[in-house]
């Protein structure tokens, strides 16, 4: 049974009241300093006592915690307790607005939130994003489940997918599910699961293994990790695991139990990368062996915030297996459109797709933020959609998940490392000026660091070189993981589009942040880049352009553009690898899939396709 400990102000007892009430009824045992329940008083050994006991520390942020003397002791003492256990322990639940700069190495947590009402759906949504244990978690996810608005959470096209895969005889099996936080993750490899272990007729065992609530030592011991998530005994631990006879010796035994076998492994980008690759190797040629003495399905189902690690063929290239990548993104309008339908309140048609792509545009399609959109809706009475686009009404709907799951510790630093508290001051720094850039290179951030002397202070302190910070980036859970194979880094869209929307709130400061980086792209000309990029940078000039215009100058966006496309190209056009017919060709295509630029030049008709005509007459000449 999970033994929670609530540090918190005297102030703040009504929260804590709520959250412990709600703890308790899931099964979980909590101390709390003011329980009328308690024969003593607050007294340091009952303290440290019960600190020790718990399973979890849960302080409950506010700035009377920061300034309570008690609560920085209890505080202290979770700190060095986590530390000299090695097990994640702490965590930390804002009740009111607080400042991280004040809260010492709690700073560097992730912060749930739990300001404004604590209604049952809000208590059941924090309780599930803690490593409670399992019967709490299933409870307050089906409480979850039955107040929260249909289909946000859900990722029934992608659940039916991988349940079709898994039906089909000599369907695949194997699967790597990547997703930036919160985009319903685990909620599919639960549901999947569930699907798996339910069908009476190919019913599956399964075996499911989150790393968040694992040892540490899975994390970097390839061959403990093997062994864990396959539930096998592997007599000699330390010998090489793609030693032969011990990959048969685990195919024997997994062979040796039913028929069809889910292997499920979550919060995979916790593992180190040499870890998780030799896991790769060992885990594919497992299944190979199990897969040729027949008889016996064996599936593999990673979920993970990084892609790269799961990508090969595994130590045998020649009858090696890939995993299949699933990626979770963004809904689309007609997710929000039907959750509207299913509201009951009278729309015409009309007015429900013209709310769903407010809603839309205000969450970036995100399943994180529909239903706070959806709420906020709801609490207006649908008589403020005119705000919906408003910094005030989007920082109250987003501010929470971008600074609380985007910026946190685990997001941005997921394997962790020293002075972790300069890395992030560094990443989230460098993330502010990349959010304006659709894609990014080692070049963009030399740009910003040249010209930014307070963000160079900042690497300095977190004693990094460019190369470290720029693969800290690639790490990052906000990455697209879809072009390993480019020079360059991308943050995942709505990801960047939601930094940007938090980071420049004015027209000022995006028309200054655009224009910085048309000064950048300038740079890039003088150089004359002469290869494949060199078509990049003509769209991303132009997408800054147009960006900027259509704050500064709408009215004459029509008129303007045209001839920034003919002045960019020109720049741009004259490239020595190619001929100037495909060339053309080429920036045409990429023009064509920028489904981006299409939507922010929609209002205005026919300028998207007057664009793709002057560039492609100004580089080909008409052809």
């Amino acid at each position: 049974m999970t033994r929670v400990f609530l540090s918190f102000a005297s102030e703040d007892s009504f929260a804590a009241r709520l959250l412990a009430a709600f703890f308790e009824e899931l099964g979980v045992v909590v101390f709390r300093f003011d329980d009328i329940r308690r024969r003593a008083g607050r007294v340091v050994s009952e303290i440290e006592a019960e600190l020790v006991a718990a399973d979890l520390f849960i302080a409950l942020m506010s700035p009377r915690y920061l300034a309570s003397a008690w609560c920085r002791q209890e505080r202290d003492l979770a700190l060095r307790h986590e530390a000299e256990s090695g097990t994640p322990s702490v965590f930390v639940v804002k009740v009111a607005e607080a400042p991280r700069s004040r809260a010492g190495l709690l700073g560097n947590y992730q912060w749930l939130d739990a300001t404004g009402q604590l209604t049952r759906p809000r208590l059941s949504e924090i309780s599930g994003r803690l490593p409670l244990h399992a019967a709490a978690v299933e409870a307050a996810a089906d409480i979850r489940a039955a107040a929260e608005i249909p289909d946000f959470r859900n990722r029934q096209d992608e659940l039916a997918n991988l349940r079709t895969a898994h039906r089909t005889p000599g369907g695949r099996e194997l699967w790597v599910v990547v997703a930036p936080p919160l985009m319903g993750k685990s909620w599919l490899l639960a549901r999947l699961e569930h699907a798996l272990t339910t069908t009476a007729d190919e019913r599956w065992t399964v075996r499911h293994l989150d790393l968040r609530r694992e040892p540490l030592e899975l994390r970097s011991n390839p061959t403990r990790l093997v062994g864990s998530l396959l539930d096998v005994n592997i007599p000699s631990p330390l010998e090489p695991l793609l030693d032969d006879v011990t990959l048969r010796d685990i195919a024997a035994q997994v062979s040796a139990r039913s028929p069809r076998q889910l292997f499920v492994l979550d919060s995979a980008e916790l593992l180190g990368p040499p870890c998780a690759a030799s896991a790769r190797s060992a885990l594919t040629a497992v299944r190979r062996i199990v897969r040729s003495s027949g008889g016996v399905r064996m599936s593999l189902v990673i979920g993970t915030r990084r892609h790269d690690e799961w990508r090969g063929l595994g130590a045998d290239a020649r009858n090696g297996e890939r995993f299949d990548p699933l990626r979770l993104s963004e809904f689309g309008h007609d997710v929000v459109h039907q959750a509207l339908l299913d509201i009951p309140r009278e729309f015409s048609e009309g007015e429900c797709w013209e709310h769903a792509a407010a809603l839309h545009r205000q969450s970036e399609g995100l399943p994180a933020l529909l239903v706070k959109s959806v709420q906020w809706a709801e609490d207006t009475d649908f008589r403020e959609m005119h705000l919906a686009d408003s910094p005030a009404v989007f920082e109250a709907v987003a501010r929470g998940y971008i600074e609380n799951d985007l910026l946190a510790a685990d997001s941005l630093l997921p394997l962790g490392g020293p002075r972790q508290g300069e890395a992030l001051a560094v990443l989230r720094g460098m993330l502010r000026l990349l959010s304006t850039y659709r894609l990014f290179t080692q070049s963009h951030l030399k740009f910003h660091l040249d010209t930014t002397p307070s963000l160079q202070e900042a690497l300095d302190e977190a004693h990094w070189t460019q190369v470290e910070l720029w693969e800290a980036l690639g790490r990052s859970a906000l990455g697209t993981q879809r072009s390993a194979q480019e020079i360059w880094h991308e943050i995942e869209p709505p990801l960047r589009r939601l930094l940007y929307r938090h980071y420049y709130s004015t027209d000022e400061e995006r028309i200054a942040a655009h224009r910085m980086a048309r000064q950048f792209y300038g740079g890039w000309t003088r150089d004359r880049a002469a290869g494949r990029e060199q078509q990049v940078v003509l769209v991303e000039s132009l997408w800054h352009e147009a960006s900027r215009l259509v704050i500064e100058q709408p009215a004459a966006l029509q008129r303007l553009l045209p001839g920034v496309a003919v002045e960019l190209a020109t720049t741009f056009g004259n490239s020595p690898m190619y001929e100037a017919a495909e060339f053309s060709d080429a920036v045409v295509r990429r023009l064509s899939d920028d489904d981006e630029l299409r939507m922010l030049l929609a209002r205005h008709e026919g300028l998207f396709e007057e664009i793709v005509k002057s560039v492609t007459l100004t580089i080909g000449g008409g052809r």
